[in-house]
């Protein structure tokens, strides 16, 4: 394979893109390898820019869009803790806040239990009759 220099606008690096992606990268410490990648954008940057404009704007949408998502998040859970503190009022005021949730069907057996009949519609009745009032 013949050795071709790695080069851009301003930068050129004198080896291969094989050797420098095979050897030379991997011994890089982080802030070399950062400066390097820095290198490279704003060489990309001033060999085409029309195309780093427009990935520019999309990654500064797509940062926005992540802020937008993290304060949403936030204030939903801000939101939730709320709903559940007043909740949690709302059922002590009422004394059950200690009485544990029964399934449908142990909620009909203690309607029955308790002489309620289905087919009375009370609930029904109930609602009706508080739209009409």
């Amino acid at each position: 394979m013949a050795e071709a220099m790695v080069s851009a606008p301003d930068i050129e690096i004198p080896v291969s893109f094989d050797v420098l992606v095979g050897e030379v990268v991997p011994k890089l410490g982080p802030e070399r390898l950062h400066a390097l990648q820095q290198a490279i954008a704003v060489a990309l940057r001033a060999h085409h820019p029309a195309q780093s404009a427009a990935a520019d704007q999309r990654e500064s949408e797509r940062q926005a869009a992540i802020a937008r998502s993290r304060e949403s998040r936030r204030q939903s859970l801000g939101a939730q803790e709320e709903t559940s503190r007043l909740f949690d009022e709302l059922m002590k005021k009422w004394g059950i806040d200690e009485v544990e949730p029964v399934g449908p069907e142990r909620l009909k057996e203690l309607m029955l239990e308790d002489g309620i009949r289905p087919e009375d519609n009370i609930a029904s009745r109930e609602i009706i009759a508080m739209r009409e009032e």
